[in-house]
């Protein structure tokens, strides 16, 4: 595979290869705002995370739940406090389904 770089503009450059195209500007965020950025993404990724797998899902067993709630801990998505509260609450949603 072969990359190609093609200037349109003095400020706006394309980098191509295979079938992907990334398109760049001079003028485009400096280091902070990308790290910035991310940081943004990585804080509403585990905000979703939190709440669909902390949600009591009766069609879930408690097991596949539980297995959900440990790689919430295990990624630090929630403390360990968390986790026991949560735990509890499943078990108790739980045993009222039955």
């Amino acid at each position: 595979m072969s990359w190609t770089i093609q200037k349109y503009f003095t400020a706006h450059y394309f980098l191509t290869g295979g079938n992907k195209t990334l398109e760049f500007f001079i003028d485009s965020p400096d280091n902070k705002q990308v790290l910035a950025f991310i940081d943004k993404i990585r804080e509403r990724t585990k905000i979703k995370l939190k709440i669909e797998y902390t949600t009591f899902d009766p069609d879930l067993t408690f097991d596949d739940q539980f297995k959900n709630l440990k790689y919430l801990k295990a990624n630090d998505i929630i403390t360990v406090d968390e986790f026991e509260i949560i735990r509890e609450d499943l078990r108790g949603q739980h045993l009222i389904k039955k």
